[in-house]
């Protein structure tokens, strides 16, 4: 479980940064907890009874009124007391002024109110990225070399006989050459600009991959696919656009299981 703190005196904006993260855990199929403090001394005694090891990500408010203690004061005492430098800390105030003050409690942003929900979500994603929580791995043999790759980037698997087909993408790779045989991408799709698609093939049964993998939001839309609902761009009835523009038929039977899931983004 990946814990969250959200401090702040203001309930409304408490509510508002939980119902982000909330949604945010649901879409992309992570164990988020949020939990509220509406007084900075609440927050510091909790950290102060478990010495900080319960939160790895606060949202944590700068100024408090009618309360001695405030943000600054909390994130020196987690750097400098505690000598806690893993809980990630994203600043919030009205007051831009504050900024310049925080480079030594090393935070890992620093937030204008009114809230954005977009960039509290590229907070999220950054803090769990340095957490490393979605760095699950499939593990795969080719030949005689046993392979491993970040679930993560993996868009599908496709039976292929006895074999099959595993789609992933490489992050970074500008389209530049297309001449390679393994590259599978659409150059026009807007959703992978700037990313390669490559296939690797390998002997194994689907039915066995899929035990290892259900829990990482990976579904079965046909009887020869399994494929990352983190990459689905939208489905029908008869069909699943993935957001590299690849088609992917959907079985009668697996038309329930479609319905019951939320298309989310990747955690990139």
């Amino acid at each position: 479980m990946y814990r969250i703190a959200i401090c702040d005196d203001d309930k409304t904006i408490c509510n508002q940064l939980s119902e982000i993260i909330n949604e945010f855990a649901s879409t992309n199929y992570l164990d988020i907890q949020p939990v509220l403090f509406f007084h900075c001394r609440d927050l510091y005694q909790e950290l102060k009874n478990k010495e900080g090891l319960q939160f790895d990500l606060i949202f944590l408010n700068i100024e408090f009124k009618g309360d001695t203690m405030n943000g600054i004061v909390i994130g020196h005492w987690i750097r400098y007391k505690l000598k806690n430098e893993v809980i990630q800390i994203v600043y919030m105030s009205n007051k831009k002024e504050f900024c310049m003050s925080l480079f030594e409690l090393r935070p890992l942003n620093f937030r204008l109110k009114p809230i954005d929900s977009r960039k509290i979500i590229t907070d999220l994603k950054r803090a769990i990225r340095i957490k490393g929580i979605v760095e699950e791995v499939f593990r795969y043999k080719s030949g005689n070399t046993i392979k491993f790759v970040n679930l993560n980037d993996i868009l599908y698997f496709e039976s292929y006989g006895h074999r099959v087909k595993l789609f992933l993408y490489e992050d970074s790779v500008k389209y530049q050459d297309f001449s390679h045989t393994n590259l599978c991408c659409r150059p026009n799709s807007q959703d992978f600009v700037g990313m390669e698609i490559r296939m690797e093939i390998f002997y194994e049964k689907l039915s066995n991959i899929y035990p290892k993998i259900s829990k990482y939001a990976f579904i079965w839309a046909h009887n020869s696919f399994l494929i990352n609902c983190k990459y689905i761009k939208e489905y029908g009835n008869k069909q699943i656009v993935m957001k590299n523009g690849d088609i992917i038929p959907v079985s009668r039977g697996r038309k329930k299981e479609l319905e019951s899931i939320t298309v989310c983004e990747s955690i990139m």
